[in-house]
């Protein structure tokens, strides 16, 4: 039997605390005054998934009550084999990843590499994301108000062909054995309907240069 958390007269004992639990537990202190106890783990791990007692005892009163908590595998997605994403030249794509099951990214830092190459770092709290490579500055970004949903993909606009190829999404510090995204880019020759496009305005602007 694991110590999850040991308290006696307000006086923490975190000795007693098992290494399992260390330094993820907290005590709700709000709601401890209502003569309700409340505990918070964070980072949580498939073996947390358990039953959980806990033990209330004075001198007068001794009372537990149980509670079972079931903890699923957090995993990134695509796996490696995942259906290739299309786009052709110029078009604005969306490469996705997501963390299942869905939960807030916002405190964690996320990385998209191209060909084991990093191009984009958002770290938590920063005010501005890194583009390390100058061939997307200003073509990448994430979707913020997507974070709380574990939607980190990568929009990327105006592709060129040497944007083909395979992508990763990196969450170094998330508690899991998959902490990778994997997605491949496939781009084709710009559509007819933008290359006729591109000769009427091409053909304008020489016409109106000889006028």
């Amino acid at each position: 039997e694991l110590v999850l958390y040991q308290v006696h007269e307000g006086v923490e004992f975190p000795e007693s605390q098992d290494d399992q639990f260390s330094g993820r537990v907290q005590i709700d202190t709000d709601v401890l005054r209502e003569g309700r106890i409340r505990l918070h783990v964070s980072r949580l791990r498939t073996e947390d998934s358990g039953l959980y007692l806990c033990v209330l005892s004075r001198q007068e009163i001794l009372s537990s009550v149980c509670s079972e908590i079931q903890i699923k595998r957090v995993a990134l997605f695509p796996l490696p084999g995942h259906e290739p994403i299309h786009a052709k030249v110029g078009d604005d794509v969306t490469l996705p990843c997501h963390v299942k099951p869905p939960f807030d990214v916002n405190s964690l830092t996320i990385e998209w590499r191209f060909k084991d190459k990093k191009i984009y770092v958002h770290r938590s709290g920063a005010k501005d994301d890194e583009t390390t490579d100058p061939n997307y500055k200003g073509r990448i970004s994430l979707f913020y108000d997507e974070f709380e949903k574990g939607n980190i993909s990568l929009k990327l606009t105006e592709v060129t062909k040497e944007d083909e190829g395979n992508y990763t999404c990196f969450v170094p510090k998330l508690q899991s054995q998959v902490n990778k995204g994997y997605v491949t880019l496939k781009v084709g020759e710009l559509s007819n309907i933008k290359i006729i496009y591109l000769l009427i305005c091409i053909s304008y602007n020489v016409f109106d240069v000889f006028i």
